[in-house]
Order: structure tokens, then sequence, then C-alpha cells
């Protein structure tokens, strides 16, 4: 597997990476979750798909992209501050060191597990973006069952600003995400410590089926 940062100018480092992950924007956004956005030959994008913006992307090892997030500094053009401002509260910067977070999204087919390495894999993949630039948080635009179920169970810490929308079919807010080095360690342990307990699970489901 590899954790990419690609923006226009690298995509053509990477092989069809960048358009793999349009293409699962679409099926996500679009197909399961019911957004009115634009879309075309199969694949989603929008306006603040530009050459300030970078996409962290989980490629599988068979070279599949499985998961992405699109991140566009605040001294740009995003999303949150154009088209719901009333997420953001009282908090609508335009800083070099706060960035947005959008188009979270990681393929509803895997299994759970791979589901988790994915979400993980993204989290720390923004983690390690924010720290090498200097990015003190990130303002993620999410699903509330994101922010719940996937981002704190991988040891994300998150902060909702304002009002809470419904998009599509989903309850979605903003909330302020901090980039930390401890943040960051703490996500690769919860994510060692998933994969034992499945490895675990995985003997202890053989153990049984060799006694039966």
């Amino acid at each position: 597997m590899a954790i990419l940062e690609v923006r226009w100018a690298n995509a053509h480092l990477y092989g069809d990476a960048w358009y793999q992950h349009h293409l699962l924007r679409k099926k996500i956004f679009v197909e399961r979750m019911g957004w009115d956005i634009p879309s075309a030959d199969g694949a989603e994008y929008d306006q603040y798909d530009t050459p300030a913006s970078w996409y962290i992307l989980w490629k599988n090892d068979q070279g599949v992209v499985q998961g992405s997030v699109r991140l566009v500094p605040t001294t740009m053009p995003y999303m949150a501050l154009d088209l719901w401002p009333e997420m953001l509260g009282s908090h609508r910067p335009r800083d070099a060191s706060i960035w947005e977070a959008t188009r979270f999204c990681c393929d509803h087919d895997l299994t759970a597990r791979e589901r988790a390495r994915v979400v993980s894999g993204l989290i720390e993949g923004c983690q390690r973006f924010g720290l090498k630039r200097g990015i003190d948080h990130f303002i993620g635009v999410m699903p509330l069952m994101i922010f719940k179920r996937s981002l704190e169970a991988s040891g994300c810490e998150y902060q909702l600003l304002g009002e809470v929308k419904k998009i599509g079919r989903f309850e979605t807010g903003a909330a302020k995400l901090k980039v930390s080095a401890k943040i960051l360690n703490r996500v690769r342990v919860i994510a060692l410590s998933n994969e034992i307990r499945y490895l675990e699970k995985m003997r202890a489901d053989e153990s049984v089926a060799e006694m039966a």
C-alpha cells in the first residue's frame, strides 16, 4: 500500500491515481451520499479542484485508490466559506497555517478491517502533510458520522464549529482538526492495535475451526 501526496503538478508521477480518486468520489458522494454536484465520464469534481489543492490518496498493493481527501489552503477560495459559512460559526480564516479538508472518502465496498486501514492511513497522511508544512489545523467538512465513527475512533481530535446542515442524505458539519505529532503517534498506535486485534481474532477463529 502507499499513502500519496498528489497535486496537479505531480499527478503524472502516479499513473492514473489522481483520475481514480475522482472516480471514487463519484461513487461515494454522488451515488451513495446523494450530493447534487458535478460529474462527467464517471468522475466527480468541483470548482475547488485547482492547482492550489493537494490530495492525500490511499492506494493498495494492486494500485487501486481506495480512499482520498482533498486539502485546500484557506488563503485560496475554499468550500465551507463560500457555500456554507454558517457551518464555520465565527471561525472564518484566511491563514496559511489553516487548511480545509474535504471530500474525505473510503470505498464502502471494502471489509471493516480494510476500511479501518484506509481511514487511519488518510488521517496519518493528513497529519504528516500538516506537520511538514507548519499547518496548525484543518477545517474538516464532512458528515457527522465520519467525525464520530471514523476520525474519532482512529485517534483524531475534532471540534465542531457552527451549524449542522443536511447535505444529500447525511447531516454534515465543519470541525477544527488539530495537527500535532502527538495526534499522529496516537493514530499510528490505534491502527497497530486494531491490526493486532484482527490478527488475534483470525488465529482464534482458525483454532476453533481446527478443533471442530
